[in-house]
């Protein structure tokens, strides 16, 4: 790093120590003592300081986000590390060149819920994964709900609509392997009714085109 000092002998110019130098909103960017130390800072339009570096050789940076919340930093040793914040500028992830990280959510109040480390100190669980169990949940009951309903409008019909809903449950069954339709004794006994019916006028209920629903729900209690 070169000295002031230097320059201004060189140049006939004359000087005291300490030598200061400041930006026009009057942070210091240069400082040279009489012992030979000196140092040299760079700042940003917001006045954060971004840059310093001394006579001995050693510096330091910064970087920040909008609001001003270090981003990043790094020196001449060989360290840095990094940030994230949330819109309330709380920490959400921090890293280091010796391997440590942190990873941390808040509630709405900007309370800690949840919190993962490095070395294992960890606390509560990740908004991601408790939101995925959630939604998982409701699609689940609601599907549930749908199978329902289409058993019952396909049930004894000469179209598609029963294969359909057969092809329908082992898709469903895929990612709920246990799941079965809810139990519904109704089916069974419309299914008897209609093959008494046609029974009753002389036809061979057994010849009937038509799918049945009710063994799938039959034994599901």
């Amino acid at each position: 790093m070169k000295k002031l000092s230097e320059t201004y002998k060189k140049l006939g110019i004359a000087f005291t120590f300490p030598i200061e130098i400041k930006d026009a909103k009057g942070n210091m960017t240069y400082r040279e003592r009489s012992g030979g130390y000196c140092y040299r800072r760079e700042w940003d339009a917001a006045n954060n300081e971004t840059y310093y570096e001394d006579s001995e050789g050693y510096w330091r940076k910064w970087e920040y986000d909008a609001d001003g919340n270090v981003t990043y930093f790094e020196d001449s040793e060989g360290f840095w590390d990094k940030t994230e914040y949330d819109s309330n500028g709380k920490e959400t992830y921090y890293e280091s060149s010796d391997g440590y990280w942190l990873k941390r959510e808040y509630d709405s109040d900007g309370k800690e819920t949840y919190r993962e480390t490095s070395d294992g100190d960890n606390k509560g669980t990740p908004r991601s994964q408790s939101c995925e169990r959630t939604d998982k949940e409701i699609l689940k009951k609601a599907y549930e709900d749908i199978i329902w309903m289409a058993i019952r409008y396909a049930h004894g019909r000469q179209t598609y609509a029963p294969s359909m809903v057969r092809d329908s449950i082992k898709e469903f069954q895929q990612v709920f392997p246990d799941w079965r339709p809810r139990h519904d004794i109704t089916l069974r006994s419309d299914r008897e009714r209609m093959e008494e019916h046609y029974t009753k006028q002389g036809k061979d209920a057994s010849q009937l085109k038509t799918d049945w629903l009710d063994d799938l729900v039959q034994d599901n209690k």
